[in-house]
């Protein structure tokens, strides 16, 4: 009974909220929750070494990324703007996140041939990968993405050299942070253990 009751109050103390998102690979994640949705519209056109939206960062990893209106509306962009990589300036994306999330996604356009995503967790231990096809000129919404918990950052590795693509409406799900247990819970906790423990001294005095 002592045990059981121990058991009950650990659990409640100390559960964590956070549970594993199924991998979904190729196709949309199943993104539930919060979901917040960054369309870089408001970025006009420019060409840097990365960006920052919110808990989002984008950067080349080998060279430049540039947000464009250039072809706004064309290869799986929507709104104003969307995010390239400079033209073909950099063989990789690399895209960080401020508190980790559980499932990303986005629209993906203009590549003519394949690249890799691959996410990892803040050690830098790789959580799940999936290719992320060529889409040429397709305009009908092509969307990849990766799911799973804990995910720090991933990685968009091309194929093929100095291949010109387009990221747009990049969508994720962040985490909950893990509940403190409060004052009370865990002065429940320490009245359990002195309870336990002096049970067992008159045991032993038995």
């Amino acid at each position: 009974m002592k045990t059981t009751l121990l058991s009950l109050i650990l659990a409640t103390a100390f559960t964590s909220a956070a549970v594993a998102a199924p991998v979904t690979g190729k196709g949309d994640p199943v993104l539930t929750g919060t979901v917040t949705v960054v369309n870089f519209d408001a970025m006009g056109n420019s060409w840097v070494p990365s960006l920052t939206a919110g808990n989002l960062s984008i950067s080349g990893i080998d060279g430049s990324i540039s947000t464009s209106t250039t072809y706004a509306g064309s290869y799986n962009t929507r709104g104003a703007a969307y995010v390239d990589n400079a033209q073909g300036n950099t063989n990789g994306l690399r895209f960080d996140f401020a508190n980790s999330v559980s499932a990303f996604a986005f629209n993906w356009g203009a590549s003519d041939v394949n690249w890799t995503l691959t996410a990892y967790d803040s050690t830098g231990v790789a959580l799940e990968s999936t290719s992320v096809n060529a889409v040429w000129g397709s305009n009908d919404g092509d969307y990849f993405g990766l799911a799973h918990a804990g995910i720090a950052y991933a990685e968009l590795i091309s194929g093929g050299w100095g291949d010109y693509v387009m990221v747009d409406n990049f969508s994720f799900v962040e985490e909950a942070v893990a509940a403190v247990p409060e004052p009370g819970t865990l002065a429940l906790f320490g009245v359990a253990l002195a309870g336990l423990a002096l049970g067992r001294k008159r045991k032993q005095a038995h």
